[in-house]
């Protein structure tokens, strides 16, 4: 790599790390569920338990008035990771998360540049750390204290892992990145998913040696469950998270029962008939448009270089070229299948994807457009993309947050979902 490119590559870096650190100044309102992780931490820092609310007497799917009040209803490792910082750091529970997701964020340049180079070489790396650095998206979440860049860096090392998955030093390594990441959100569950189908399809030489790895790849994650499960099962009967079914449930109308201060749902035959009949009618295909909308706005031409490596990867001759590409393309596909099966597909949702199609379009763009003519316009439209958005982002809303989105096109309910929000909190009342 020339000394031009090096010193580009830092200038990028720097850029990045600068944005996101006034991404860190001006994050001063607790968005969402970020909330609920910032008390959470604290109260694992102060009492060594995941109490959100010690005064309710409201049921809730985890909430058991006689140990304390309502408990954390979402994955452990954000807020658990929070209060061991805590421990250490004088900062309250929403700082601490946001110095979590800043940290991550800054990071997640360095995993960009890396994965970009393994996969595509120093053109790729530095156009993906381009995007990536310039992004809006990924610079707002990397300072407003949720979790999802760190999502997005486990989805990077895994990719990074599983081109060299035969290994075993990487099968230990992609476990340990399994189970963290199903302890961080129930999304990365895909991982668990992308990693059974690469073995099965891609990398298989024996059954023997498949079914091995697949079994290695499976225990360890479930032995990192395992303390939060049986935690579960013993506080409120089962060792799996109640508020994400209880969601769905509720999207669909079923009703709930409550006992012991805990609700549940009583599902039946019927009810699994009308969750079917309304994801293929109604929340898949109107979700889908909804991220495909959406990336195409905060990936300017990139995203459309994605699509068209996807379509590429279709056919048998170019897959074998692109190869080494399909564990990042698996990932990709599977989350945003994930996202857009689920009731209501967040705008957060799109940030853990954004950088593997920055590193996919960039890989297209660099190696696959014929004509060097186009492949400069196509390189050059997407980063006066990227930083055009990203402008337009910034001053659409008076606190230059973005956590709702909504601030170019709107959200999935057709609102200007960060504005709306800024609205309700200085007029609580409407």
């Amino acid at each position: 790599m020339s000394k031009k490119f090096q010193l580009l590559i830092i200038i990028i870096f720097i850029a990045g790390t600068g944005l996101r650190l006034a991404s860190f100044s001006w994050n001063t309102v607790v968005h969402g569920d970020v909330g609920q992780y910032a008390v959470a931490s604290e109260a694992l820092a102060h009492g060594w338990n995941f109490l959100i609310d010690a005064a309710t007497d409201k049921p809730h799917f985890y909430s058991l008035q006689k140990t304390g009040g309502r408990f954390l209803e979402h994955n452990p490792l954000w807020p658990f990771i929070g209060g061991i910082f805590m421990k250490i750091s004088d900062l309250d529970g929403y700082k601490t998360l946001k110095t979590l997701s800043l940290i991550s964020g800054i990071v997640i340049l360095y995993f960009v540049f890396l994965l970009g180079r393994r996969l595509g070489g120093d053109h790729v790396a530095i156009l993906s750390l381009f995007f990536t650095a310039f992004s809006y998206l990924l610079i707002d979440y990397s300072g407003n204290g949720s979790f999802y860049i760190f999502q997005a860096l486990l989805y990077l090392v895994f990719v990074l892992l599983m081109v060299d998955a035969e290994r075993p030093r990487n099968q230990i390594a992609l476990s340990a990145v399994m189970g963290i990441g199903i302890l961080l959100n129930q999304q990365a569950l895909i991982l668990i998913a992308v990693y059974v189908v690469y073995w099965l399809v891609a990398i298989c030489r024996s059954r023997r040696v498949a079914t091995l790895a697949i079994a290695w790849g499976l225990a360890i994650p479930a032995l990192f469950y395992l303390p939060w499960g049986v935690r579960n099962y013993m506080l409120f009967g089962t060792p799996f998270s109640m508020v994400d079914t209880a969601y769905v449930w509720n999207k669909l109308g079923v009703g709930s029962i409550v006992e012991n201060n805990i609700i549940s749902f009583r599902i039946t035959l019927q009810t699994y008939g009308t969750l079917l009949w309304r994801e293929i009618t109604f929340w898949f295909p109107h979700n889908l448009y909804f991220l495909n909308r959406q990336f195409f706005v905060l990936a300017p031409v990139v995203y459309i270089a994605t699509l068209f490596a996807a379509a590429r990867m279709l056919f048998k001759d170019l897959r074998e070229q692109m190869r080494h590409l399909l564990p990042l393309a698996l990932v990709l596909g599977a989350h945003i299948a994930l996202s857009s099966a689920w009731p209501i597909a967040k705008f957060r949702y799109i940030a853990p994807a954004l950088p593997l199609i920055f590193i996919l379009g960039s890989y297209y763009m660099i190696h696959m457009i014929l004509g060097a003519r186009l492949r400069r316009f196509a390189v050059v439209a997407s980063m006066i993309g990227i930083v055009v958005v990203s402008l337009l982002t910034y001053v659409s809303t008076p606190t230059h947050t973005y956590y709702y989105g909504g601030s170019i096109t709107t959200d999935n309910f057709g609102k200007n979902g960060e504005v709306e929000f800024l609205k309700s909190l200085n007029n609580p009342e409407e």
